[in-house]
């Protein structure tokens, strides 16, 4: 039997406007489950400038490849659920790495029985 994945990413602002069937995945290094979470540093770093873009991608890309064995529960438990959203601080359609871990999610949950379907940014109906 196929499985189903609907999979959003929202700014945590608008969480309360997602319907209660959606399961919230704070991915922010503040308040946010570890193991989706940039550091701090990343986080510093892109918003002064002293990390570009592809470099911010690339050791967030790193840390979650790392993520998926220290973390392999976690990630695993993402199959529980049909609906997700990825959260974190930034605006809609700006860098961010809720978009890059969307990415992520999609490659890790690759199986010949899983569906996933991106379901991009949120936008209240």
């Amino acid at each position: 039997m196929n499985k189903e994945l609907i999979l959003h990413t929202i700014q945590i602002s608008k969480v309360r406007l997602l319907p209660s069937d959606v399961k919230v995945i704070d991915t922010t290094v503040m308040t946010g489950n570890l193991a989706f979470a940039p550091s701090w540093d990343m986080v510093h770093g892109v918003k002064d400038g002293s990390l570009s873009k592809e470099g911010y991608t690339t050791r967030y890309q790193a840390m979650m490849k790392e993520s998926q064995i220290s973390f392999k529960k976690e990630w695993d438990n993402l199959m529980q659920y049909k609906k997700i959203a990825l959260a974190c601080y930034c605006r809609a359609n700006v860098f961010c790495h809720r978009h890059l871990l969307k990415d992520l999610i999609i490659q890790y949950l690759d199986k010949d029985d899983y569906e996933i379907h991106d379901a991009g940014e949120y936008e209240p109906v």
